[in-house]
């Protein structure tokens, strides 16, 4: 990849602290706040290599920006937040493999004389924390939306068949509509740690729910009850799919954007969810069938199931920071 000398000459002009050099074994890297008439961004030159990321830190936390190509420099895909004070690990990939380097950059008053006369503007206006709020609040708001919407009708349907495979998903579906209540609290509170607690109680949630579940599957065992409307099953089953697929996509990303373990747990969380939704249509094929035991032992086997994603979601928040 070449190297556009002027550009770089008119990032140094322009920037002047803003602009840091690092020094690598495949050249000089040319790592650039930039934001001559746009919001800013990173900027990156003077390296070849396959692609680059740039992850920021600072004590609110991390925030991992990927880079495009833009003919003969690199650019973040989204803006810098204020203040631009932190520290910046480049990652160069090259042949699938990465090295990272650090530099920092300072924040300082922006008066810059341009050709058409003298510029000053002020940062600071967005802060990091609170973009970080309102997306995370939009990110957990859409997915109650979505995950209401099914429990809602799945609801309508459980008591048109009385089966405890068709439960355990309703209560999987309720319990991600809660958890959505906490985590939006904590990002609009803008405290990690409060997140941090929100994600243990997606773990409480998930296990209460392989309780109760376990339960009812053993009692129906015990005491069968028959399922009927089984048609109307497999319709529920699958708007389960698809609320809880909807649900896991939006969290996934908004906790990969975000840097959020407890968003990432709970999308796990909401993707198992539709796994465990497809076993009701599987309920239901089976009691059509002829073989209405399947249904509590389907129910059973969900149990085991949600332990093990207690398990799973509890160890992404442990091992958060």
């Amino acid at each position: 990849m070449s190297v556009n000398h002027s550009l770089v000459e008119d990032m140094d002009r322009f920037h002047g602290p803003e602009l840091n050099t690092i020094e690598t074994p495949l050249g000089t890297i040319k790592l650039s706040i930039y934001e001559d008439g746009i919001p800013p961004h990173f900027r990156l030159s003077g390296v070849n290599a396959d692609s680059f990321v740039v992850e920021t830190k600072r004590n609110t936390g991390n925030q991992v920006f990927p880079m495009a190509h833009k003919d003969t420099y690199w650019e973040s895909t989204e803006s810098i937040p204020e203040p631009h004070e932190f520290r910046a690990d480049v990652t160069i990939i090259q042949n699938g493999n990465s090295t990272t380097y650090e530099t920092y950059f300072k924040e300082h008053s922006h008066d810059h004389g341009r050709e058409h006369g003298a510029h000053a503007h002020s940062h600071g206006l967005v802060d990091r924390s609170i973009t970080r709020s309102v997306e995370g609040v939009k990110v957990v708001s859409w997915s109650l939306v979505v995950l209401v919407v099914a429990s809602l009708l799945q609801t309508y349907v459980y008591f048109a068949t009385n089966s405890v495979s068709l439960l355990a998903d309703l209560i999987h579906n309720f319990g991600d509509a809660l958890t959505a209540i906490p985590l939006g609290v904590a990002f609009l509170l803008r405290n990690k740690r409060a997140e941090k607690m929100s994600g243990y109680f997606v773990v409480a949630v998930i296990f209460v729910s392989a309780v109760v579940v376990g339960i009812e599957a053993i009692m129906r065992l015990v005491h069968p009850e028959p399922v009927t409307n089984i048609f109307a099953l497999i319709v529920a089953g699958l708007v389960g799919f698809a609320g809880n697929e909807t649900a896991a996509v939006i969290r996934l990303r908004g906790g990969k954007r975000l840097n959020s373990p407890a968003l990432t747990a709970d999308g796990i969380h909401a993707r198992v969810d539709g796994w465990v939704s497809l076993s009701v249509v599987a309920s239901a094929v089976l009691v059509l069938a002829g073989l209405p035991i399947a249904d509590p032992l389907i129910g059973l086997a969900m149990t085991f199931v949600i332990l093990r994603i207690t398990w799973k979601s509890y160890r992404a928040i442990r091992k958060s920071r």
